[in-house]
């Protein structure tokens, strides 16, 4: 074999290399233009490997941490952002979502959460019933969550023509939206469990379900606000929230029962 036919693997150093090492175009920047690999290349370590784990999960140098205390402290302006294209700092809104529906009905579930619970054998059979339902609920909350999205679009999306968004794009704002309530409904899930069997669970339970609408609410009104007066901005805030609320406890009732006597 003559020199020109070894093989040519460059050797792994702390160097950024001249040439993209996964597609060989040449590197002008931090990243490569033609692959958008990174120029900075290393050895794996323990330290790298330390770091790169929580990174590939939670993003955290930036990504979900960020993105949550984004949305919690001045939700209009990192919808506006996000669908304005300024997006490589924010978690993408449909993964936030599912992350985070995934963790809340987790938690609810090991947490032994419940609104409704036997508490005598004597139970009707309807209050059986609304006992299953309620558990699957719970259960599944995070795919009673998803579904809710294509509705709570739709009313932003009429609502809101003036900001000119598309429904797809409203989609994404209303992910976030979610996404912010579910990190506060999760943060709200200790108190809950605390509470299980006291008397305040109900109190609760009624506060924890109005912190979506109560947020929807805010959130779509300082998004709203530029293209809409202040008053205008409110109103179409509280009727997104309003019939958000009424459309989400309709949906979790008759599909969370429907499910409960399709299986029994």
């Amino acid at each position: 074999m003559t020199p020109n036919d070894t093989p040519t693997v460059p050797a792994p150093d702390d160097h950024a290399p001249l040439a993209c090492l996964n597609c060989e175009a040449s590197l002008t920047g931090a990243f490569c233009a033609q692959c958008g690999q990174s120029a900075a290349t290393h050895r794996f370590t323990l330290a790298h490997l330390l770091h790169e784990i929580p990174h590939s999960i939670w993003h955290v140098d930036r990504g979900l941490p960020y993105t949550l205390k984004e949305m919690l402290v001045r939700p209009g302006h990192t919808i506006r952002r996000y669908l304005a294209g300024q997006r490589v700092d924010l978690f993408r809104p449909v993964a936030l979502v599912l992350l985070l529906a995934g963790a809340a009905s987790f938690l609810l579930l090991l947490l032994h959460i419940e609104q409704l619970e036997p508490n005598r054998a004597a139970v009707t059979a309807a209050g059986q019933e609304a006992i299953a339902a309620n558990h699957l609920v719970f259960k599944y909350f995070a795919w009673f969550t998803i579904a809710m999205l294509p509705l709570y679009s739709l009313l932003s999306w009429v609502l809101l023509r003036r900001l000119r968004y598309n429904f797809v794009e409203h989609l994404m704002a209303n992910a976030l939206v979610i996404g912010g309530v579910l990190a506060v409904q999760i943060l709200f899930l200790p108190l809950l469990a605390w509470a299980r069997h006291s008397p305040w669970l109900k109190t609760l339970y009624l506060i924890d379900t109005f912190l979506l609408p109560v947020y929807q609410m805010w959130a779509f009104t300082l998004l709203a606000l530029g293209a809409y007066r202040l008053a205008g901005s409110l109103w179409r805030g509280f009727i997104i929230a309003f019939i958000g609320l009424l459309g989400n406890s309709l949906l979790l009732n008759l599909l969370s029962l429907w499910l409960v006597r399709l299986t029994h």
